[in-house]
């Protein structure tokens, strides 16, 4: 008897189409009498009605096809969007309204003021499409006064894109900036968004007046000094140096913010001076600032900054002097591998790294055979070495490939296949049977750099690792092998281990084995 009803339940599940409690929806009343054309009606009903999502996406790209002839379907698309559907059929009637154009327009505007999120930022995106300056308006209040802040800054990325079509959707912005009865909250946000539009036109005039205005409010003027900066207009250059000698700290903050990446030459000149401001966070932000910059006038500030009394001013300058091939920011760096604070020994080694210098391995090798050292630090000094390509390291790296700690191990393997360095293939062979499986990843990624017959048949057999993210290492490692010119020898063992990983059980390792060869 059990048996028989588990077999009738199972005939009506079969019997039933799948998803149709969340597919089809209730059409609107007064469609079957609505005065529109008949196919638009019908592809409305199947919009509503079609049991399966393929089949309203269907709708849906038929109704698009129409372009503005479909503006009889609108108030339905809009009603749709309402409705608890699939995602794809809801990108589908998005795709559709933006394709209707400019009937859309004042409907969608009004869902901007819908109580749900995701309605209201269907509506941007519509509207975004669309691009009529007639949406200028209600974006912008959106973009100042919704209560959401992934409304607000999705609303704002449309206006930067309708901006560059129509300067006029700025106008509204700079009457909120100047409005002194406006909240200082909704100002700010008004001058985020004339700083965000600035590329597209829109003058900085309104800015620098708030910067310079001594007797506005302070937040105000650090919002003004944060959309100055992004505008990225020499006009700005002055007015932030000067309010980085202004008497609110605060103030001072923002301009070196502002200011970050500039390489005018009053802009390092005051940043310069800043980082002898009496208070740190300035320091901080101005040291942050000139490591932006590439100029190798600022190495002799940052040289005398890695001697703060702040660890983050001596982290940033630490930084900014890794961009140099100079011997005085590679030995101030050599100083500051010895730092107290961690995170500027850290940031001083991948500094080395960086400098490209062969003056910095030797500080590096120290820094890598230090064992009372934190062990993020010896995995920066590996990684750094790394970088450098020198095989002076190879020895100290060799000695580290069996070290107690996994994350070291993973950078030092890495390094040594960057190196390239051939006493290190025998190693490395050796890591692809490491304990820990990113080790043994890295090592497989190491010895593809290799041009040697000896790294292919450790590969071919890392292909049947346990680990699926390992195996998944090992196919990449054999993708590079067989475009090495001097293993070509070995393509057919290569395609063989490619093959067999093209039915590996985990489906990430079968996709990358077929798209290595060329069979999806």
């Amino acid at each position: 008897m059990i048996r028989g009803v588990a077999l009738f339940f199972a005939v009506l599940l079969a019997v039933v189409p799948a998803g149709v409690a969340s597919a089809q929806l209730e059409a609107p009343q007064g469609l079957a009498f609505a005065d529109i054309p008949a196919e638009i009606k019908t592809l409305v009903e199947q919009l509503y009605r079609a049991p399966q999502p393929a089949g309203q996406v269907e709708a849906a790209t038929k109704l698009a096809a129409m372009g503005e002839g479909a503006a009889p379907a609108v108030t339905y698309l809009v009603g749709i969007l309402n409705e608890k559907i699939d995602p794809a059929v809801r990108q589908a009637v998005i795709t559709t309204l933006g394709k209707i154009g400019k009937p859309v327009v004042e409907p969608i505007t009004a869902c901007l003021k819908s109580d749900r999120q995701e309605l209201r930022i269907n509506a941007i995106e519509i509207l975004e499409t669309i691009a009529d300056a007639q949406a200028g308006p209600a974006l912008t209040n959106t973009a100042l006064h919704d209560a959401s802040q992934p409304v607000r800054d999705r609303a704002l990325e449309a206006l930067v894109r309708l901006a560059k079509s129509n300067p006029a959707v700025g106008e509204t912005l700079m009457t909120t900036v100047q409005d002194e009865k406006a909240a200082p909250e909704i100002r700010s946000r008004a001058m985020k968004a004339m700083g965000r539009l600035a590329g597209t036109g829109m003058p900085p005039d309104a800015l620098i007046a708030m910067v310079e205005n001594a007797e506005a409010d302070i937040r105000l003027r650090c919002a003004a000094a944060a959309a100055l900066g992004q505008t990225r207009t020499p006009a700005a250059i002055a007015p932030l140096v000067k309010a980085l000698g202004d008497k609110i700290a605060s103030m001072r903050v923002w301009a070196a913010v502002a200011l970050n990446g500039n390489s005018s030459s009053e802009a390092i000149t005051a940043l310069t001076k800043a980082l002898q401001d009496e208070d740190e966070r300035v320091r901080v932000r101005a040291a942050d600032a000139l490591a932006a910059v590439l100029d190798p006038k600022v190495v002799d500030p940052l040289v005398k900054a890695v001697n703060d009394t702040n660890a983050e001013v001596r982290t940033w300058a630490v930084i900014g002097l890794g961009n140099y091939d100079d011997k005085k920011a590679i030995d101030t760096l050599s100083l500051a591998i010895g730092d107290s604070d961690v995170k500027v020994r850290l940031a001083a080694a991948d500094s080395l790294g960086r400098t490209g210098s062969p003056l910095a391995t030797p500080y590096l090798i120290s820094r890598l055979n230090d064992f009372g050292e934190e062990v993020e630090v010896r995995a920066a000094a590996a990684r750094a070495l790394g970088a450098l390509r020198d095989s002076r390291a190879v020895p100290a790296l060799l000695g580290l490939i069996g070290d107690a700690n996994p994350k070291l191990r993973q950078w030092v393997v890495s390094a040594l296949g960057r190196i390239g360095d051939a006493r290190a293939v025998e190693p490395l062979i050796g890591a692809l049977a490491d304990g820990d499986p990113t080790v043994r990843g890295w090592a497989a990624m190491a010895l593809s750099r290799f041009s040697d017959l000896r790294i292919v048949d450790p590969l071919v057999k890392a292909v049947k690792d346990p680990e699926a993210q390992v195996r998944l290492w090992a196919v990449l490692a054999l993708r590079i092998a067989a475009s090495n010119t001097q293993l070509q020898a070995v393509i057919p063992q290569i395609k063989a281990a490619l093959d067999a990983a093209a039915s590996d059980p985990d489906p990430a390792v079968q996709q990358k084995a077929k798209q290595v060869l060329g069979t999806k």
